[in-house]
């Protein structure tokens, strides 16, 4: 559960303490274990070790981006708009590859908006920018070792005050909706070189449905993430999309509805996948999920963050020599 800041009950507070104590019981055991290997090895032969590793991922990572022929490959993808001027945000990505290294050029993108779908990356290379290229890296070489070695390769340009490097004080709140529209704009650029590197596009969306309800002193408000709905994976060649999953992000799972029910004023009355929800094929796309709930409480308030992908739909799985571009760029705020 993720409760805002207005109020926290002592039930939310002792589940979030217990998640820190879970992080820092973590980080303690990892401490003592390298302490010990330091003790047992010395920290020279330790700290070449750890270098080692990260250049094997490198050597491992790059024979793995050299399935992709050297070239320049340009994509362009949207979101349906920044919620305020119902313009279009564009994501314009330059993609330049040349003997497994990889720089993504973001700087066509559109300026930052003043809804909060800006991604403070600072110019860095950071999880938003590169995590399509995770899923190529470990798709393909399951056994490379997980480490920064990995990214050693890849490089970014990303113009300062874009939708991409917000700088202060625009609003960065849901600032996962801009990288899924970069995920897909970098799978339509790995189509164009190699398709079949690279599935379908997934749904393109992640939406959080929540519940906003009055807190125990009648004033402040609660707000409680219910279940993170997903939208299915693309086809592959050769075996439809999986289900109500999506690889873009990961990092969130869905709650026991039972769970829900204890500790929110809600009742849910259908959670289940949405039948011929995905884009038809040979291989159809997986589908998508759906969710009916019932609030039980006066002044309660469903929220849906991250709604996307209404009018211009998920690039579907497209040949070698195909350059496409989602939507038309004629109402780009950028152009």
């Amino acid at each position: 559960m993720i409760y805002s800041r207005c109020c926290i009950s002592t039930a939310a507070w002792e589940l979030n303490l217990g998640d820190l104590r879970a992080m820092l019981g973590a980080l303690e055991t990892g401490n003592r274990r390298i302490a010990e290997l330091v003790a047992k090895q010395g920290v020279e032969t330790f700290l070449a070790a750890q270098w080692g590793l990260q250049d094997y991922s490198a050597s491992k990572a790059r024979n793995v981006l050299r399935r992709m022929p050297d070239d320049v490959y340009e994509f362009w993808d949207f979101l349906d708009d920044d919620m305020l001027t119902g313009i279009p945000i564009r994501v314009r990505l330059r993609m330049t590859v040349n003997d497994g290294l990889i720089e993504l050029d973001t700087s066509g993108s559109d300026p930052q908006v003043q809804s909060a779908y800006n991604v403070p990356t600072m110019g860095r290379r950071t999880y938003w920018l590169t995590f399509r290229l995770t899923t190529v890296l470990t798709t393909f070489d399951p056994l490379m070792p997980h480490n920064a070695g990995m990214y050693r390769g890849i490089t970014v340009r990303v113009a300062p005050g874009s939708v991409l490097r917000a700088e202060f004080p625009d609003a960065v709140s849901v600032r996962n909706s801009v990288p899924y529209r970069l995920f897909d704009c970098i799978s339509g650029a790995i189509m164009q070189g190699a398709p079949e590197l690279m599935p379908a596009a997934t749904g393109g969306t992640l939406i959080t449905f929540s519940l906003s309800e009055i807190g125990p002193d009648g004033a402040s408000r609660v707000v409680e993430a219910i279940e993170p709905l997903r939208c299915g994976m693309g086809a592959v060649n050769g075996r439809d999309g999986v289900d109500a999953r999506d690889n873009s992000l990961n990092n969130m799972r869905n709650h026991p509805l039972e769970l829900v029910e204890t500790t929110s004023s809600i009742r849910i009355l259908e959670y289940d996948v949405r039948p011929d929800s995905g884009g038809a094929g040979r291989w159809r796309g997986g589908v998508g999920q759906t969710i009916t709930a019932e609030v039980l409480c006066d002044g309660g308030i469903i929220l849906a963050r991250g709604l996307d992908r209404m009018r211009f739909p998920a690039l579907g799985g497209i040949g070698r020599s195909t350059r496409r571009q989602a939507g038309g760029d004629s109402q780009s705020r950028a152009c």
